[in-house]
Parts: C-alpha cells; sequence; structure tokens
C-alpha cells in the first residue's frame, strides 16, 4: 500500500490483524495522503498503532469504526503535536468522555474535523451486519428463529 495516494476500503470487513498492518505501513515511508476506512471495526487495534499511521496522512475518514475513546484521544494528540493531517472525519463513533481541550485544539488545528459529541451507538448490528454475530462489540444475541434481540 506504500505506493498508492488514495486509499479507500470503506465496509470491507477487515481484520484486527489486516487493520494493524495497514496502519503499521502507513506509519513507515506511505505515499497514502487520503485514507477512508469507515465501517471497519478498528477497536481491538492498538491506539498508538492508529495514531501513528494515520500521523502521516493529509486526510483520514474513521467514521462508523467503533473507536474507543483512547484510540479517538491518541489520534487527536497525534493530529495536534506532530501530524501533517488536514482532514479527520471521526463521526458515528461514541466520543463521549474524551477530553474537551483535545476535540477543541483538533478543530483549531485541521482544516475541518468532524465528529458526534452525542451518538448513541445502540443500533450499530443494522449497519454492521456482515460481522460475526456473537462479536462482543455489539450487544445483542439471536432468539431461537434466528432474529436479532437487543440486551
Amino acid at each position: 500500500i506504500n505506493k498508492i495516494e488514495l486509499l479507500e476500503l470503506g465496509r470491507t470487513e477487515l481484520t484486527k490483524d489486516q487493520l494493524t498492518r495497514i496502519f503499521e505501513n502507513m506509519a513507515s515511508e506511505t505515499k497514502v495522503q487520503n485514507l477512508t476506512i469507515s465501517g471497519n471495526v478498528v477497536t481491538e487495534v492498538s491506539a498508538d498503532i492508529i495514531a501513528e499511521g494515520l500521523s502521516n496522512l493529509e486526510s483520514a475518514s474513521l467514521n462508523h469504526t467503533k473507536l474507543s475513546k483512547n484510540q479517538v484521544e491518541r489520534i487527536l494528540e497525534k493530529a495536534i503535536e506532530t501530524s501533517e493531517m488536514k482532514h479527520l472525519d471521526l463521526t458515528l463513533n461514541q466520543i463521549t468522555g474524551v477530553r474537551e481541550e483535545l476535540l477543541t485544539l483538533a478543530n483549531k488545528k485541521l482544516k475541518t474535523f468532524h465528529c458526534d459529541v452525542d451518538y448513541d451507538d445502540d443500533y450499530d448490528f443494522e449497519y454492521f451486519d456482515g460481522y460475526s454475530l456473537d462479536d462482543e462489540l455489539f450487544d445483542y444475541s439471536l432468539d431461537d428463529d434466528g432474529g436479532r434481540v437487543l440486551l
């Protein structure tokens, strides 16, 4: 991927290992400038690996990726400190509890910064329908007929 400038991987159901390798590769000598990885669950990828991988990019869209509070904070810290990033989209992720000063600084530093401060992920299973139904990331289970039941 280090010879590509635009990388669009939205809703590709990448695994933790695949996502980790992508971010690790982008952290070193990458030509990728614009990344869309929306709709992939990145929760299990190290916050530091994600932040390092994004630090060389100009634009990143990580909307609807089930980012954790820690991941969002590391991404924002890196973007504020040393990053080349100008555009960052973190919409459709729960960012409740993220330090307010990070959100404010990111909004000032980045040319465009999008996030939802009141996003409710109760119905994420409708969006992430390709992921394993027994995945711990979702608060629902199957009834006897195979239907989804919220927990």
